[in-house]
């Protein structure tokens, strides 16, 4: 029987007094969570769909009942059964409105950054290192696309069933129990039917709980019963969708197996650097946000100069970088990534590793002189406040960049009215705006749900054949007689270009 020092530290799961005593800190944690979120994501909230989400509302409005949303779609890339069940219960409470789409996630967000932070007090043995990682979570600018996209719902649902079964992993590490064991596996699972890009942070997660189980059996079972459960969504993936591949699997082309090392460490250090000075960088940005960028940024490091680290603290970073590492690359095998897509929805479920490592930096500081704790909280309410500020902009141009989609379909609308057209041929629609989606290859979806669905629609993507299209325009309208609407969409002014 070997001791697990972690049981020691761990207060949440104690005596009923204990839990008595510790739910207002709890409930507490719980609202802040709800509140730091929401004022990170308001600017959001009222924002129209863009891009890739009128492609999950049209195939909502093809699904006439609840078991069809279990099923495979045919020729899809992804099997994500319970990111479609959920999108069935938005529509089935407030039909195609952003805001109740919108409303889930940024309720989803806010649950999962509340069990990080319990995760962290459960882990370290220290309620203030449960508000850190639950803040920095919620406030992150880096993720925003997971929770303020709703086509990528998939990730901030993952992230919470991932967390749940880290809760119940760890209490049966700890305290056994049939009933535990049982919910760490319905967890588990559950996640991999959300989101295929989870799979890197199951195997992180059984390998991490094990370290704090109370005897060797159960942290056989932490390791074995999540990895034959991986193993068998692995192959039955591979028989159902051809593949493991993210985009690849609808093609039936083979597992992408190899890595660019190269790329992959220019992705970490990015993502890396983005932790540490957040916030969206490039061109085109308000001139206040560079000091909000700085001033993040040197409240960031300043936190990391004041832990007192000690030797076994270095030993324990570098197994959160080699881990973290390892999570991205499993990651980019099965999401087909590039190393362009920092300030991406792919980074939420890596994102809760730092999270996690966040708390331990803070259960050392709290045991140290007074000085650094003093200074620690003060840095760290700084970073988060401007970290708040940063994702509010963010949000400002998702919303936005719905605003954009409403007035290019408002403009269809009229010239398919004055019109009467057939088809609407337009050059290719701008795809983001600040690095925000807008139309991108949803527009076809978009136009069937909101103008016209009898509207036939052909995009052209080639400059010259654009050019050779708007030449012949007159003569092709008399050789085929179809009324065509030729459109391109000006960005600068606002408004389509008809020829």
């Amino acid at each position: 029987m070997r001791t697990s020092l972690a049981c020691a530290r761990v207060p949440l799961p104690g005596s009923a007094s204990t839990r008595a005593t510790l739910r207002p800190q709890v409930l507490l944690l719980l609202l802040v969570c709800l509140i730091v979120t929401w004022l990170g994501y308001a600017p959001a909230l009222g924002g129209f769909f863009v891009s890739d989400d009128f492609v999950f509302l049209h195939t909502e409005a093809q699904i006439t009942s609840w078991l069809d949303r279990l099923a495979v779609p045919r020729g899809a890339p992804f099997f994500r059964p319970l990111s479609m069940l959920s999108y069935g219960i938005d529509a089935a409470l407030g039909g195609p409105s952003p805001l109740v789409y919108r409303a889930h996630g940024v309720i989803l967000h806010a649950f999962t950054a509340w069990l990080v932070g319990l995760l962290a007090w459960r882990m370290f043995g220290n309620a203030p290192a449960a508000w850190l990682p639950a803040l920095w979570f919620c406030t992150c600018p880096l993720h925003h696309e997971a929770i303020t996209w709703v086509a990528s719902r998939c990730y901030a649902l993952a992230g919470l069933l991932l967390i749940a079964a880290c809760h119940a992993g760890m209490g049966y590490a700890q305290l056994g129990g049939r009933w535990r064991s049982s919910g760490f596996l319905l967890f588990t699972g559950a996640t991999l039917l959300c989101c295929e890009a989870a799979a890197p942070l199951v195997l992180c997660m059984a390998f991490g709980l094990a370290c704090f189980a109370a005897d060797r059996a159960r942290g056989r079972y932490l390791c074995i019963a999540p990895l034959a459960m991986l193993i068998a969504y692995v192959v039955v993936r591979t028989i159902v969708l051809g593949g493991l591949g993210g985009y690849r699997a609808a093609d039936g082309a083979s597992v992408q197996a190899a890595l660019d090392v190269g790329q992959l460490f220019g992705y970490l250090g990015s993502v890396a650097l983005h932790l540490l000075a957040p916030g969206p960088w490039g061109a085109d940005r308000p001139d206040w946000i560079w000091p909000a960028v700085l001033t993040a940024t040197v409240l960031n490091a300043a936190v990391l100069a004041v832990v007192p680290w000690q030797r076994h603290h270095g030993r324990k970073l570098l197994a959160g970088v080699v881990l973290l590492l390892v999570a991205l690359s499993v990651a980019m095998t099965w999401g087909r990534l590039t190393p362009n897509l920092v300030g991406s929805r792919l980074v939420y479920l890596p994102s809760m590793l730092v999270a996690l490592g966040l708390g331990g930096a803070v259960a050392a500081t709290w045991t140290a002189a007074r000085w650094r704790r003093r200074f620690f909280v003060t840095a760290v309410a700084g970073a988060l406040f401007a970290q708040t500020l940063l994702l509010r902009v963010v949000n400002g141009w998702w919303h936005e960049g719905g605003a954009i989609v409403e007035s290019m379909l408002e403009g269809v609308r009229e010239a398919k009215a004055a019109t009467d057209a057939d088809v609407l041929v337009f050059k290719a629609n701008p795809r983001k705006h600040h690095g925000a989606e807008v139309a991108g290859r949803g527009f076809e979806d978009a136009v069937a749900l909101f103008v016209d669905p009898a509207l036939r629609m052909q995009v052209v993507v080639a400059d010259e054949v654009w050019r050779d299209v708007v030449a012949r325009r007159d003569e092709l309208r008399a050789a085929t007689g179809v009324r065509a609407l030729l459109g391109e969409w000006d960005s600068r002014a606002g408004r389509w270009l008809w020829h």
